[in-house]
């Protein structure tokens, strides 16, 4: 991992917390949360929400590699993961 890092944004290895910390800020935010959509929604409209949520992001994902090059922009749909 620490040498994709290196080849794709063009950072040292030791820059490895740019992606370690969207990935903790977004499952930090996602527990954070989670209980009060429970009590909302329901578990079962919960995890629906929840795939919906997380195929939009894969798919903004594919479209920004497709269309950006290599940058510090396509660690921002970690958090969202």
């Amino acid at each position: 991992m620490l040498e994709q890092i290196r080849a794709l944004l063009g950072r040292p290895p030791t820059d490895v917390y740019l992606v370690f910390t969207p990935m903790m800020a977004g499952l930090v935010a996602g527990f954070l949360c989670l209980p009060r959509l429970l009590k909302r929604w329901g578990t079962q409209r919960t995890m629906y929400l929840a795939y919906a949520g997380f195929a939009l992001v894969n798919l903004l994902n594919v479209m920004l590699a497709a269309w950006v090059p290599s940058s510090l922009m396509h660690l921002l749909p970690l958090a969202a993961y």
